[in-house]
Protein backbone atom coordinates (compact mmCIF):
# COMPACT_ATOMS: atom_id res chain seq x y z
CA UNK A 1 0.00 0.00 0.00
CA UNK A 2 1.31 3.43 -0.94
CA UNK A 3 -0.26 6.70 0.25
CA UNK A 4 -0.22 9.46 -2.39
CA UNK A 5 -0.81 12.61 -0.33
CA UNK A 6 -1.53 15.13 -3.11
CA UNK A 7 -4.34 13.01 -4.60
CA UNK A 8 -5.51 11.61 -1.22
CA UNK A 9 -5.26 8.11 -2.66
CA UNK A 10 -3.98 4.79 -1.35
CA UNK A 11 -2.56 2.51 -4.06
CA UNK A 12 -2.72 -1.22 -3.40
CA UNK A 13 0.06 -3.45 -4.71
CA UNK A 14 -1.07 -7.09 -4.70
CA UNK A 15 0.79 -10.32 -5.46
CA UNK A 16 -1.79 -13.05 -6.00
CA UNK A 17 0.40 -16.16 -5.97
CA UNK A 18 2.88 -16.13 -3.10
CA UNK A 19 5.44 -18.92 -2.96
CA UNK A 20 6.90 -20.17 0.30
CA UNK A 21 10.40 -19.67 -1.16
CA UNK A 22 9.88 -15.95 -1.79
CA UNK A 23 7.44 -14.89 0.94
CA UNK A 24 7.63 -15.44 4.69
CA UNK A 25 4.51 -16.64 6.53
CA UNK A 26 3.98 -13.10 7.84
CA UNK A 27 3.80 -11.66 4.29
CA UNK A 28 1.70 -14.34 2.56
CA UNK A 29 -1.50 -12.32 2.83
CA UNK A 30 -4.72 -13.97 1.65
CA UNK A 31 -5.62 -11.56 -1.16
CA UNK A 32 -8.24 -12.86 -3.57
CA UNK A 33 -11.00 -11.69 -5.85
CA UNK A 34 -14.46 -12.45 -4.44
CA UNK A 35 -16.30 -11.19 -7.53
CA UNK A 36 -15.98 -8.66 -10.34
CA UNK A 37 -16.19 -5.70 -7.92
CA UNK A 38 -15.07 -7.17 -4.60
CA UNK A 39 -11.57 -7.96 -3.38
CA UNK A 40 -10.55 -9.61 -0.10
CA UNK A 41 -7.36 -7.78 0.85
CA UNK A 42 -5.24 -8.17 3.97
CA UNK A 43 -3.11 -5.24 5.09
CA UNK A 44 0.56 -5.48 5.96
CA UNK A 45 1.16 -7.21 9.28
CA UNK A 46 2.35 -3.91 10.78
CA UNK A 47 -0.95 -2.15 9.96
CA UNK A 48 -3.65 -2.48 12.61
CA UNK A 49 -7.26 -1.31 12.47
CA UNK A 50 -6.42 1.47 14.95
CA UNK A 51 -3.24 2.69 13.19
CA UNK A 52 -3.37 5.86 11.05
CA UNK A 53 -3.15 3.75 7.87
CA UNK A 54 -5.84 1.36 9.10
CA UNK A 55 -8.15 4.23 10.05
CA UNK A 56 -7.53 5.97 6.72
CA UNK A 57 -8.43 2.77 4.85
CA UNK A 58 -11.50 1.96 6.93
CA UNK A 59 -12.91 5.52 6.81
CA UNK A 60 -11.67 6.58 3.36
CA UNK A 61 -15.14 7.42 1.97
CA UNK A 62 -16.19 9.61 4.89
CA UNK A 63 -12.78 11.33 4.98
CA UNK A 64 -12.73 12.03 1.25
CA UNK A 65 -9.78 9.84 0.27
CA UNK A 66 -9.67 6.99 -2.24
CA UNK A 67 -8.43 3.42 -2.16
CA UNK A 68 -7.71 2.13 -5.63
CA UNK A 69 -9.33 -1.29 -5.85
CA UNK A 70 -9.90 -3.98 -8.45
CA UNK A 71 -12.65 -3.27 -11.00
CA UNK A 72 -14.01 0.02 -9.62
CA UNK A 73 -14.70 2.41 -12.49
CA UNK A 74 -12.58 5.24 -11.13
CA UNK A 75 -9.94 3.07 -9.56
CA UNK A 76 -7.01 0.84 -10.22
CA UNK A 77 -5.25 -1.87 -8.26
CA UNK A 78 -1.66 -2.79 -8.97
CA UNK A 79 -1.50 -6.58 -9.19
CA UNK A 80 0.95 -9.25 -10.25
CA UNK A 81 0.51 -12.98 -10.47
CA UNK A 82 3.71 -13.77 -8.56
CA UNK A 83 6.81 -12.00 -7.27
CA UNK A 84 9.33 -13.64 -9.61
CA UNK A 85 8.82 -14.74 -13.20
CA UNK A 86 8.41 -18.53 -13.30
CA UNK A 87 8.01 -18.40 -9.49
CA UNK A 88 11.65 -19.20 -8.83
CA UNK A 89 14.29 -17.33 -6.79
CA UNK A 90 16.84 -15.60 -9.02
CA UNK A 91 14.35 -15.08 -11.84
CA UNK A 92 13.50 -11.54 -12.98
CA UNK A 93 10.91 -9.70 -10.88
CA UNK A 94 7.44 -9.75 -12.40
CA UNK A 95 6.00 -6.25 -12.90
CA UNK A 96 2.74 -5.03 -11.38
CA UNK A 97 -0.13 -4.33 -13.79
CA UNK A 98 -2.78 -1.67 -13.31
CA UNK A 99 -6.26 -3.24 -13.42
CA UNK A 100 -9.28 -1.07 -13.92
Amino acid sequence: MLWHQSSATDLLFITLRKSEALFSPSTRYRDLALGPALLHWESQSSTTATSPTGQRTIHHASRGSKVLLYRFAEACSYVREQRKQDGRPGAPTEPFMCLG
